[in-house]
């Protein structure tokens, strides 16, 4: 076979895959969609309306806020980066949140093509497609982009800053970095964790790349500044309206309503959400009654973070023993039945999962349906498959010294579950889910036979 031959058959043979890879993903996550369409809350979760209702009062009263009704309190608990993709969607379809749920399902039917392309340029196709296939499967993705989060948006975004982070890596196009930096300012105003992702990028460009000192610098400064001009004038905003310099103030209640309450929870066997309820209501009562204290949201976030940070000072032991549990890495299975309408939520169960374990947690919130994991068994075993083949994948990079590749994973996958402290949510596993899939994809394609 001639070269243009051979290179023609390659390329047809990489197209056939990504269209294959897309039209699985979209099909799997179609199905759910279609099931779930007849009620238009099954694509709500308890945080959605944090990021629709900005978006219909910036549509309708030119205000970014939370408020259903007048007067219109500025809302300092989101970034604009979703509520900003809602208004466009609502301009182009409608405003119906079932329109903005499929438009999130054929996003994220593309982050199997990026990952083939990812694996592609970093292993082999075989490693690009084992990747897009595992991704395209699992439950975790299929469920989340379902739902009217910012989760799946942001992970369609971060999949993107891996792609543009290797070939900047590999080849040092400063147009890939440019890109970089611009994909990390948008997700970081679509979910604020990914804003301490840009000290990570100007700490490798000061110690990774073999460039000459003037070149260097002047990546990091431009780096730096590009990241500033896209977040900064949100912080003036937040600035402007009394919420401090900050992005958010949700990290504040994520410390002390969540993280803290954690800790409590754990040294005194009362529940999670008792504490947090109890916390909240004397901390609305304490602010009410010392308003000169407590002028401001500013004022109000920071006491919220010391007092979470206080109690986690007193048990750090006890936060990083929680923080280690694994049931992030759990399958999604109570968004799943949730989505098809077999169950509901609200039940307590992460009080249960917390201080009884995750069998104690599967009865009380199936109420005693425990057969209901049979429907869900292959989806249980893939997850299963995954992780044991990312582990073979991470052996195999250690084995190979390919010490910027474990690297990587420690910045695309750990770091996102580290963040998450207590927290027990499967949906805040998934920003780790493309770089976990690449790893196995790794893992899966290593075997002999796959071998190029």
């Amino acid at each position: 076979m001639t070269v243009p031959a051979h290179s023609a058959m390659i390329s047809r043979r990489r197209g056939l895959i990504q269209v294959s890879l897309f039209l699985t993903a979209l099909i799997l996550r179609l199905t759910l969609f279609i099931i779930a369409s007849s009620d238009e809350a099954r694509f709500i979760r308890p945080d959605t309306q944090t990021y629709v209702r900005p978006a219909i009062n910036v549509i309708d009263h030119g205000a970014f806020s939370a408020s259903p009704e007048e007067p219109l309190e500025p809302e300092f608990d989101a970034t604009p980066g979703f509520p900003a993709f809602i208004m466009a969607v609502f301009a182009l379809f409608g405003r119906s949140i079932t329109h903005v749920a499929l438009v999130l399902l054929i996003i994220d039917s593309t982050v199997p093509v990026i990952l083939f392309r990812i694996g592609d340029r970093w292993r082999s196709w075989r490693t690009g497609a084992a990747a897009g296939a595992l991704y395209a499967a699992s439950l975790l993705p299929v469920i989340s982009c379902q739902h009217v989060l910012s989760d799946s948006l942001f992970t369609f975004f971060l999949s993107l800053q891996i792609l543009f982070y290797l070939r900047f890596f590999r080849e040092g196009r400063s147009r890939d970095l440019l890109i970089m930096v611009l994909l990390i300012g948008i997700m970081t105003l679509i979910r604020p964790t990914a804003s301490y992702w840009i000290f990570i990028l100007l700490g490798l460009l000061l110690f990774v790349r073999p460039l000459p000192g003037n070149r260097r610098m002047s990546r990091i400064l431009i780096s730096a500044v590009i990241f500033a001009a896209i977040c900064t004038p949100w912080i003036a905003r937040n600035v402007h309206q009394g919420a401090g310099f900050r992005l958010v103030t949700n990290t504040a209640k994520t410390v002390r309503y969540y993280f803290a309450a954690a800790v409590e929870a754990e040294n005194t066997g009362t529940p999670a959400g008792k504490i947090r309820n109890e916390w909240k209501a004397a901390d609305i009562e304490y602010f009410e009654s010392n308003p000169d204290l407590f002028p401001d949201e500013d004022s109000r976030a920071s006491y919220k973070t010391e007092k979470g940070l206080e109690i986690i000072r007193e048990d750090p032991l006890v936060f990083v023993k929680l923080s280690a549990r694994p049931y992030v890495l759990f399958p999604a299975l109570d968004a799943f039945y949730e989505h098809i309408g077999v169950s509901a939520g609200g039940k307590g169960t992460l009080d249960i999962l917390t201080r009884e374990g995750p069998w104690a947690a599967v009865r009380h919130y199936f109420d005693g349906r425990t057969w209901l994991l049979i429907p869900v068994l292959p989806w249980i075993l893939l997850l299963g498959v995954i992780y044991l083949a990312c582990v073979r994948g991470l052996f195999i990079c250690f084995r190979e010294k390919a010490w910027g590749a474990l690297l990587s994973f420690v910045f695309f996958a750990l770091y996102y579950i580290a963040l998450l402290g207590p927290l027990t949510l499967s949906r805040y596993r998934l920003p780790a889910m493309p770089a976990i899939v690449l790893m196995a994809g790794l893992g899966i394609t290593s075997w002999k036979r796959f071998k190029e």
